[in-house]
């Protein structure tokens, strides 16, 4: 009898799969029908495990959050070894660059040399760019668009650089039709709006703190992702309201930018610094302090800083140097005393400002050092922003290895995600 009730129970239980098992004379069991577990969704989100914890930590899953197709990400790096931040410059093909060295990631000797590239020509944003492509799987690099805040130039250094990446659709073209809104006008690709626009977008290829933490692991060691956050909302006041309407862009929504540079003067340099501070071989006395101040409070402001960008290079940029706005706002530019090294006084000079040109900030510190060492006057500075020509004066640009683009602020709210090391 127990045989014959399993095998009804059996045949209920698999229903009409089995009708052709059933044996005549067995009445199957009416059972009670399973109800759905109301806790499955719950409980498969309790048992998600948060990514890189040390001890199994349960986290809440919302379901109804939008995929991440942009982000934003706080960029460090050491710039001596890189042709400036612009990718503009980087050989066509990285991967038949013969000078960059395919090494294996067993040997912990040439993962700790990795980004050492003897003539190679190197870009932050190259860099970037191509381990993107890679974590997004092996794509076409000019697919994965990052766009920093900065152009900063050849070995100048970052401590706040803030890049947006995105990966635009394989089939998305600047060209499939030149009427389509890119939603950031003269713009020769789309932009997105927002941080899970996925008009011309590719979604992340993972969350955000491993992202962070793959690319930390994939780039060589000048470059660091100190933060990341998916792209912010537009949240800009007290500026056009054209540009106000705009999405997230970083340099477009930019506040105002800081960067600091440090300049020693004395008989003797300090060798443990001679990578990153400007040298001035001369008498201390030949330096006033005071004289350097006043030339920055007649620079701060907002002026014409034609005389203090620099030449253009090439024809192209010789035109857009012509059609270029060159009025900007210095809000706070100061040098102050750092330290004292033997008979060396180190002095650090801190510009912050709306926009600056090219070249514009190692101008301006030219400028001030120059007067401070006597070689010019401060009607010499002030006769520059009247006439907006150097007048054949000689004013150095600082060499580019002192310089560090220390800050950039924003209105719009940032939600930093943590990143491990």
């Amino acid at each position: 009898m127990v045989g014959h009730e399993t095998t009804a129970w059996l045949l209920t239980l698999f229903g009409g799969a089995c009708a052709s098992l059933a044996c005549p004379g067995i009445t199957a069991l009416a059972l009670p029908p399973v109800a759905a577990n109301p806790n499955f969704q719950r409980n498969a989100a309790l048992r998600t495990v948060a990514w890189g914890a040390d001890e199994v930590t349960p986290v809440a899953v919302n379901f109804t959050e939008q995929p991440l197709t942009s982000a934003l990400l706080h960029v460090s790096y050491d710039g001596r070894q890189f042709y400036g931040w612009s990718s503009a410059n980087d050989p066509k093909d990285r991967e038949s660059n013969a000078a960059r060295p395919r090494y294996s990631t067993r040997s912990r000797r040439r993962r700790r040399n990795r980004g050492n590239y003897d003539g190679t020509v190197r870009s932050v944003q190259g860099e970037i760019q191509y381990c993107l492509s890679k974590v997004y799987g092996n794509i076409d690099p000019p697919r994965v668009v990052v766009e920093g805040c900065s152009r900063t130039d050849k070995g100048v250094h970052a401590r706040g650089m803030m890049a947006q990446i995105y990966c635009l659709h394989e089939t998305t073209s600047p060209n499939d039709d030149p009427v389509v809104d890119w939603s950031i006008p003269g713009k020769r690709q789309p932009h997105p709006r927002n941080a899970t626009d996925t008009s011309y977008f590719t979604q992340l290829p993972m969350n955000l703190t491993k992202l962070a933490f793959t690319l930390n692991r994939m780039l060589p060691h000048d470059i660091s992702i100190m933060g990341i956050a998916p792209t912010p909302h537009p949240h800009v006041t007290g500026c056009n309201p054209a540009i106000s309407a705009l999405p997230f862009h970083p340099t477009l929504s930019c506040r105002h930018k800081t960067y600091r540079y440090v300049v020693s003067v004395g008989t003797r340099a300090d060798p443990t610094k001679r990578l990153y501070v400007w040298h001035l071989d001369r008498a201390i006395s030949t330096f006033s302090l005071d004289q350097a101040e006043q030339a920055c409070q007649i620079l701060q402001g907002s002026h014409n800083f034609a005389a203090f960008q620099g030449a253009p290079r090439g024809s192209d940029n010789k035109i857009k140097f012509t059609m270029r706005n060159t009025t900007c706002q210095l809000i706070s530019i100061r040098i102050q005393h750092q330290s004292t090294w033997l008979d060396t006084e180190t002095y650090v000079v801190s510009v912050t400002g709306d926009r600056f040109l090219y070249k514009m900030i190692r101008f301006l510190v030219g400028t001030v050092v120059g007067v401070g060492t006597g070689k010019l006057t401060l009607d010499n500075v002030a006769a520059m922003l009247l006439t907006q020509s150097r007048n054949n004066l000689q004013v150095e640009c600082a060499p580019p290895h002192a310089l560090v683009l220390e800050h950039v602020e924003y209105d719009a709210a940032i939600d930093w995600q943590p990143v491990r090391s």
